[in-house]
């Protein structure tokens, strides 16, 4: 799945700090069910994705390319969706 984010950044430290946010806050949510229902949780990372030729990172299930200012998601295993950026992202600019 591709998604364009409805959010722009004019720099990679601001959108990771943005994803780092976002996914912190996803992760406190499922926390707090998961160990309501009496499991344990594992925190989401944000790592790095050098195989793409443009700032991204992937928080599983999603990589996440900032592109030109703007946000592609492509929601996949991670070396699916380097694969689909590495098709999209020429189109994408």
């Amino acid at each position: 799945m591709l998604h364009v984010l409805p959010v722009r950044f004019d720099s990679k430290e601001k959108f990771h700090a943005f994803l780092v946010q976002e996914q912190k806050a996803a992760d406190d949510g499922m926390r707090k069910a998961v160990e309501k229902a009496g499991g344990t949780f594992k925190e989401t990372a944000v790592e790095p994705v050098p195989e793409v030729k443009a700032p991204a990172y992937y928080a599983d299930p999603t990589l996440f390319v900032l592109e030109g200012g703007r946000v592609l998601a492509i929601a996949a295993s991670r070396p699916h969706a380097v694969a689909v950026a590495a098709k999209a992202l020429p189109r994408f600019r």
